[in-house]
This record gives structure tokens, C-alpha cells and sequence, in this order.
């Protein structure tokens, strides 16, 4: 299978067309990018599976060394792409014939995630800096290769093939996150954390990796089924439409969520902003009231 791009490239090179014209078909544009990620799912497993117990030395080269597969990995997805531009493909619909890699630009840019995640793994310097980042990374990583599936072309589970059954599984979620951040906002344990700036960072990291990928992800998982149109038929997609404000609560959380990390950091309570999540609040009643009226 990892071969296979590079018959791909091979039979593009040598077809009898000029190669200034050729471009990537849909076909093959979806392999290249199946072959991508097949190749850096072993490598996200080995980060996750290396051994904290090995000596510094040993344990950032094995890091910096997959951080570097990642990284050759994409070359097929950009060089592929970037020969599609220079024979007069396009990024986008409108600017005329579309590359057909560009819609798939999730796929690539998850795996540039996960490479920028194992860079900041052997960044001490800049976990201290900024301890959100670390966490941020990874999520940014899984939020792309779930929105690449679905640009693929992949169906959500059986569960959720039913729009209002999607919805109603997001809201619920969404009141849980946000009942575990209200937990979280209380002064007065953040100023005894911040006592021993050692252990706040410590803190930081734990409480950002919790947010981000015990919280964000969960949520960010739905939001990706609802926000692509492609699993759903013409006639689901009308329904879709129905509950356009069910599909704005994730943009409005995110902006709560921004917030509420970032007072965090800067130590600035309350970390629940008013204002952001008092329009939260409004829409996700609004899409109640869409879901009773269904």
C-alpha cells in the first residue's frame, strides 16, 4: 500500500499527456492520502507507547526521530499538490479547476500536527512558556484527522446518522462540559495552586491536556458529523438546515472555551466569561426548542 503513491506518480510522470497538464484525479488524490495516513498512525501509537523511564538523551532522539518520519510522510500529499498548481490547478472552486488534494488539505495538515506535537514533546523550554500548547497541538491533530474522514468520505456511526439524534447527543454533552468548567472556576483553589510556581506549572499541563482532550475533543468529535454536509442525502441535508442553531454552538463554545483557558493562564478570574456564555446559553436553548418542535 505505501507504494502505491508513488506508482501513482510514476504513471502521471510517464502518461501521454504532457506532465505540465496532468493532474491528480480524484481517485488517486484519495490514495495518496489514505497512504499518508496509514503510514503515520504506527507513529502516533509509538509516541504514546515510548517508555518516560529511558535516559533524556534516548528518549528525545526516539521523539525528534518520529517527529522527522512525520514530517517526510506529507511529501507525497505537498509535492503532489504542488505540481497540480504549477499545471494550473486551483485551491478553491471558484478560482477555476480545483486540485482535487486541495479539499483534502485536513488530511495533510493533520499529520503536521502530530509532527509540531512531537517537536514540542522535546521542547521543555516552550511546555513552560506556554503549557497550553502542548495540549492545543494534539487536539489540533485530532480535530483534522476527524474532519479529513469525513472529507473522505466516511459515514458517521449508525447512532448518528439522524440529524436530531446528533444534535440531541451534542447538546447533552455540551451541558456536561460545561457543568465540569463551572466546577473548575474557583478562585481561591487557583490562588493556593500558584503559591509554588513549580507545581502550578505542573498543574497547567494537566489541567490543559484535561480541557482540551477530555472536553474539546469529545465535543469537537460530534461537531465534525454535524458540520459536514456529505454523509446526509439532499433530504437530510433540508434537515440539516433545520437546525442551523444547533450548528453554531460549537463555534460560540469555542469562544467561551478560548476564554475560559486563557484566564488560566493569565490567572485572571472568573474563568467562565459572562458574556460569552450567557449567547451560549441563549443558542443552545434555541436548539431545545428546535428539538421539541421536531
Amino acid at each position: 500500500m505505501r507504494t502505491l503513491p508513488f506508482l501513482v506518480f510514476f504513471l502521471i510522470m510517464a502518461s501521454g499527456a504532457p506532465a505540465a497538464t496532468r493532474l491528480v484525479t480524484k481517485d488517486e488524490a484519495k490514495l495518496i492520502v489514505s497512504d499518508m495516513l496509514e503510514q503515520a498512525e504506527p507513529l502516533h501509537l509509538e509516541l504514546f507507547d515510548l517508555d518516560p523511564s529511558l535516559e533524556d538523551v534516548l528518549l528525545k532522539g526516539k521523539i525528534i526521530s518520529i517527529g522527522n518520519k512525520l514530517t517526510a510522510i506529507s511529501t507525497s500529499y505537498t509535492q503532489a499538490l504542488e505540481r497540480d498548481l504549477a499545471s494550473g490547478a486551483t485551491m478553491h472552486p471558484a478560482g477555476g479547476k480545483q486540485s482535487q488534494l486541495a479539499p483534502l488539505w485536513m488530511c495533510e495538515n493533520a499529520v503536521s500536527q502530530l509532527s509540531k506535537f512531537a517537536e514540542t514533546l522535546v521542547d521543555v523550554d516552550r511546555q513552560i512558556q506556554n503549557p497550553m500548547y502542548l495540549a492545543r497541538t494534539y487536539f489540533g491533530f485530532l480535530s483534522n484527522r476527524e474532519d479529513c474522514r469525513y472529507q473522505m468520505g466516511e459515514d458517521p456511526p449508525e447512532n448518528l446518522k439522524q440529524p436530531s439524534d446528533l444534535y440531541r447527543k451534542y447538546l447533552d454533552r455540551l451541558k456536561n462540559t460545561l457543568l465540569d468548567m463551572r466546577k473548575l472556576d474557583d478562585p481561591v483553589y487557583f490562588k493556593e495552586a500558584r503559591s509554588d510556581p513549580a507545581e502550578w506549572v505542573l498543574l497547567q499541563r494537566k489541567l490543559f491536556w484535561t480541557l482540551q482532550i477530555g472536553q474539546r475533543w469529545p465535543l469537537y468529535k460530534l461537531h465534525s458529523i454535524m458540520s459536514n454536509p456529505r454523509p446526509y442525502s439532499p433530504e437530510k441535508q433540508k434537515i440539516v438546515d433545520r437546525f442551523r442553531a444547533c450548528q453554531s454552538l460549537q463555534t460560540s463554545f469555542d469562544r467561551l472555551f478560548d476564554r475560559f483557558t486563557a484566564s488560566i493562564f493569565f490567572n485572571q478570574p472568573p474563568l467562565l466569561d459572562s458574556r460569552s456564555l450567557s449567547k451560549l446559553l441563549g443558542e443552545m436553548n434555541e436548539c431545545e426548542d428546535l428539538l421539541a418542535d421536531r
